[in-house]
C-alpha cells in the first residue's frame, strides 16, 4: 500500500517536471537557452582535456572531462603569435580572461623607440591572429574594445 503511494508521488513529480522544463530538440535554434555551442573537435588538444572522440567509447566513463593542470606552467599553449607581432604583444594580456590581448604602443629596438602607428602591418597581422587563432582557441565571443 505504501509502495503505491510512493510511486504515485514520484509519477506526479516526473510529470510536473515535464510541464516545467521544455524539451529542446534543436540546439541551433536561436530561441533556446544555448547562446554558445562548443563542439568536441574544437576543444584544445591537451592532456587535461579528455573527450569521447579521443578514445574508444568503451574506454571512457564520461563524454568530457577536464582536469585542473598540475601547475600554472602546464596550461595549454596558445596558437603561435605571428612573427611581425611577437615583440609587440603584451604577454600578460594573453592570459587576461576579461579582455582581449593588447599590443604595446611602443617598443625599444636597440637604441631607437618604435611606435605601433608606424607599423600598420603589425596591427593587421595581430587582428588576423585574434580572429583566426586566439579567439577560436579561447572561445571568447564578446565585442572587442
Amino acid at each position: 500500500m505504501y509502495k503505491d503511494k510512493y510511486l504515485q508521488v514520484f509519477h506526479y513529480l516526473k510529470e510536473l517536471s515535464k510541464i516545467r522544463n521544455r524539451v529542446i530538440r534543436d540546439i541551433s535554434d536561436k530561441k533556446n537557452d544555448y547562446p554558445e555551442i562548443i563542439w568536441f573537435d574544437e576543444l584544445p588538444q591537451h592532456y587535461s582535456v579528455q573527450c569521447v572522440i579521443d578514445k574508444e567509447p568503451e574506454d571512457q566513463d564520461a563524454w568530457l572531462s577536464v582536469k585542473k593542470p598540475n601547475h600554472p606552467g602546464d596550461a595549454p599553449e596558445f596558437v603561435e603569435i605571428p612573427n611581425p607581432c611577437q615583440q609587440w604583444v603584451e604577454v600578460n594580456s594573453l592570459t587576461d580572461e576579461e579582455n582581449f590581448p593588447k599590443l604595446k604602443s611602443e617598443i625599444q629596438d636597440q637604441n631607437d623607440a618604435l611606435y605601433l602607428e608606424d607599423f600598420p602591418e603589425v596591427k593587421v597581422a595581430f587582428d588576423e591572429y585574434l580572429n583566426t587563432g586566439w579567439i577560436k582557441f579561447t572561445g571568447i565571443q564578446r565585442e572587442r574594445k
